[in-house]
């Protein structure tokens, strides 16, 4: 796969990452990895990240900063991954812009399925043909070279 996850793991859980990591690189991703929050954006800032797996707690800022930041810049799915399970956690991280929360402990089976499935659900999203027709969403196309945009196949104005 060409895809490249960015996990973003607390230093401390350095055991966590290391596990994070070497599953998803038996799944075939491509790995980076940083244990804050500010080396996690540097990164993201600088190479191309499709998926980010984000742990809440991180020493230097919260994961919800984090979130809350990549999600207004970036077009990045990001699956919070931490010990906190109270329902308000949850609905605050879905609410910045994460796309999944998983807790701790985690299956690593899950947290693979997971990323598979948000991965699965971008591409799904936005789709590019050889006449540079993009598929936004299966009634919604837009021919870039004309720059057209049609809805059910009828030519919008």
């Amino acid at each position: 796969m060409d895809k490249t996850i960015l996990v973003i793991e607390d230093g401390d859980e350095e055991d966590i990452r290391a596990i994070l990591m070497h599953y998803i690189k038996k799944e075939g991703f491509k790995v980076k990895e940083a244990e804050n929050g500010i080396d996690g954006i540097n990164i993201l800032s600088n190479e191309k990240i499709d998926l980010m797996i984000l742990d809440l707690m991180l020493p230097d800022i919260i994961g919800y900063d984090v979130c809350r930041k990549v999600s207004k810049e970036y077009k990045v799915p990001i699956i919070m991954l931490t010990a906190r399970n109270d329902i308000v956690d949850k609905i605050l991280g879905l609410e910045l812009g994460e796309d999944d929360y998983i807790t701790k402990p985690f299956d690593i089976r899950e947290v693979i399925a997971r990323t598979k499935v948000c991965l699965r659900r971008m591409e799904s999203l936005v789709e590019v043909n050889d006449e540079n027709i993009i598929k936004i969403s299966r009634d919604i196309k837009i021919n870039e070279n004309s720059r057209e945009v049609f809805k059910g196949g009828i030519l919008l104005n």
